[in-house]
């Protein structure tokens, strides 16, 4: 692999969480406005309890490969008894997630996902949170989760449903239109930020992730969907109309609820779930 396709990456992705988080300093779930707290609820605090289940008081040493600003290695250390290290390719998340988890059992690196500067089989544990789709090669950052993991080793990964997000994508392309027109209607001249493009995006389908994780070498031993929401890992046109929903305290009281409990209904069916989650484990 090209050392300087891997720089070229690292910065991307610098620059994109600079403005990203800009000098803010709370975690990635709590960072939304108020109005997209279910959008941060559905497809990132739900997957992070979901994936901390997985973690028990004996299981050792715990890696987060692609910690972000440290969500996860903060929830882990509050509530099992582990030590953590956090790793990302972004000098600034590191930078937040020092701040955000001043805690003695949890330590933060910087580095790419193929090129992991570690021992091998040091970690029990290893959760790839929605990093995989950013990599330059997929397989490469896979097989190196799996050297450093010990034999019987768990690695817990969350990487989006290319089929259900391209299907996202022409669902959104539409409400983005109705968007139009109700701002048209309502004489809205704010300006609308809905997403920001992410820095190299591949979308995987199920059959290709369990080929990529066998090739690697793990034995898979749960594979679900996790995530509803009506839009590509964005808040999307839904989005805005949460916000509209927000400018009235009665309608927000009345209507939220209601549709948080539509889209944990939705999320146990599966069908749209936007995101893969896998379980994997490296042989004894």
């Amino acid at each position: 692999m090209k050392t300087g396709s891997l720089t070229k990456l690292r910065q991307e992705f610098e620059l994109y969480y600079e403005r990203k988080f800009n000098k803010k300093r709370e975690f990635w779930a709590t960072h939304y406005p108020e109005h997209l707290s279910l959008y941060a609820e559905m497809l990132y605090s739900r997957r992070l309890q979901r994936a901390a289940k997985y973690i028990s008081g004996d299981t050792g040493l715990v890696l987060d490969d692609g910690c972000g600003i440290g969500d996860f290695v903060n929830m882990v250390i509050a509530e099992k008894n582990v030590s953590a290290i956090g790793l990302d390719i972004s000098y600034s998340n590191l930078k937040k997630a020092r701040e955000n988890v001043p805690n003695r059992r949890a330590d933060f690196i910087q580095s790419m996902a193929e090129q992991l500067p570690l021992r091998p089989s040091c970690f029990s544990f290893v959760v790839s949170l929605d990093v995989l789709e950013h990599t330059l090669s997929p397989l490469r950052s896979i097989k190196e989760i799996y050297t450093i993991l010990v034999p019987g080793g768990t690695l817990i990964c969350v990487t989006p449903n290319g089929k259900v997000v391209r299907a996202l994508y022409v669902f959104d392309f539409f409400g983005m239109l109705l968007v139009r027109l109700v701002r048209a209607v309502l004489r809205k001249n704010d300006k609308v930020i809905l997403s920001s493009s992410c820095p190299r995006e591949q979308f995987f389908s199920r059959s290709e992730m369990l080929n990529l994780l066998r090739t690697a070498g793990f034995i898979v031993e749960e594979f679900s969907s996790v995530g509803f929401w009506p839009a590509p890992d964005a808040p999307g046109a839904f989005g805005y109309f949460l916000r509209l929903i927000y400018h009235s305290d009665r309608l927000s009281r009345g209507l939220v609820p209601i549709i948080r409990k539509l889209f944990l209904s939705a999320e146990k069916l599966e069908i749209l779930n936007q995101k893969l989650f896998v379980v994997a484990r490296k042989p004894r």
